[in-house]
C-alpha cells in the first residue's frame, strides 16, 4: 500500500477508533480510568505509576518503588521518536484530529 493511501486510512480510522473508545469509556469515573500521556510516562515512569497506584487504591507503592526506579534508571523504555509526516499531512492531522488533540491536552505544532 503506498504511503498516501496508508496515511488516508490512518487519518480516517483514528477518528473512528476514537469515537468507539469515547463511547466505551463514557461514564467511567476516576476510580476506573487513568489517562496517561506517553511523554509523561517516559519522563517520570516512577511518579506516574505512583499516581496511578494512589488513584486506584492499589496498595503500598513502596513495595514496587525500588524495582521501578531501578528499571527507569537503566533506561531503554522510550525508544526513538517516530518521524513526522510531511508538512501538508501534518496540517491535515491538525485539522482532522483537533478534537482528539484537545481531549488529551496536546497542542499541535
Amino acid at each position: 500500500m503506498p504511503n498516501r493511501e496508508l496515511r488516508e486510512l490512518v487519518l480516517q480510522e483514528r477518528l473512528r477508533c476514537e469515537e468507539k473508545l469515547s463511547a466505551g469509556l463514557a461514564g467511567l469515573g476516576e476510580d476506573r480510568l487513568a489517562v496517561v500521556k506517553f511523554e509523561e510516562l517516559t519522563a517520570d515512569p516512577v511518579g506516574v505509576t505512583e499516581k496511578i497506584y494512589r488513584q486506584f487504591g492499589l496498595g503500598d507503592f513502596e513495595a514496587v518503588r525500588a524495582k521501578l526506579t531501578d528499571r527507569a534508571q537503566r533506561g531503554g523504555g522510550a525508544g526513538r521518536a517516530a518521524a513526522l509526516p510531511p508538512p501538508p499531512w501534518q496540517e491535515r492531522l491538525r485539522t482532522a484530529w483537533s478534537e482528539i488533540f484537545a481531549r488529551y491536552g496536546y497542542q499541535p505544532r
